[in-house]
């Protein structure tokens, strides 16, 4: 249902001058289509967020994100956050927003504004960022061993677990360790002290790891 709805959207109801991106969200967010006017370019990200593959989100996600990166330069998030994008920026995310509530965008055809590539990738890069945790951490594998590592997110607020996600990380680097990062969505967070806690088995042993973090109003 959310893929024809999705799809439907695309084809019947997106404005020829509106620029939308294809976004993943669960636990994380994940993008598959940066801001575009491209409908083929859309439709082909639906079909991979819809896919129910969940290996190669992470993955196809981390790509475009690095080709938006390169674009954008060595920025650090929070520079990415408080960049002056300009009326450009500002025009896509109004637009995308409303269309994305269903509302009528009255002027979208009239903008005389044009958004270049380095305001579309800001505006991509920005989305996966607002009210979002960075999570990083890294794992050293028990050598020598072939087995796929599973790692497991728990969140927990006053004793009650509140999200839940796992997955298969990527292979040991050269160095024979695992550096891997993510975001998690705070939207649905109520404001209030967490705590992260983080287990990573191998088949055979396990390790976890615990921290604090606190969502502000």
């Amino acid at each position: 249902m959310a893929r024809r709805a999705a799809q439907e959207y695309v084809r019947d109801q997106m404005e020829d001058e509106s620029f939308v991106a294809v976004y993943g969200t669960g636990i994380s967010m994940h993008i598959f289509q940066p801001f575009t006017k491209d409908r083929a370019a859309l439709l082909k990200a639906i079909e991979e967020v819809t896919s129910g593959d969940m290996q190669r989100f992470g993955s196809i996600s981390s790509e475009i994100r690095a080709q938006l990166e390169s674009i954008v330069g060595r920025w650090s998030d929070a520079e990415k956050m408080t960049a002056a994008y300009g009326d450009a920026t500002s025009y896509i995310s109004r637009t995308a927003s409303q269309e994305a509530e269903g509302e009528k965008v009255a002027d979208a055809r009239s903008s005389p504004t044009t958004p270049d590539l380095n305001s579309l990738a800001l505006a991509s890069l920005r989305t996966l960022l607002v009210f979002h945790l960075l999570v990083y951490f890294t794992v050293y594998p028990a050598q020598p061993s072939h087995a796929a590592v599973e790692a497991i997110l728990e969140f927990v607020q006053n004793g009650k677990p509140q999200a839940r996600a796992q997955g298969t990380l990527p292979a040991a680097d050269a160095n024979g360790r695992v550096q891997y990062v993510t975001t998690v969505g705070l939207e649905n967070f109520e404001p209030g002290e967490y705590s992260l806690r983080v287990t990573v088995k191998d088949g055979r042993d396990s390790a976890s790891a615990q921290s604090s973090f606190r969502v502000e109003p």
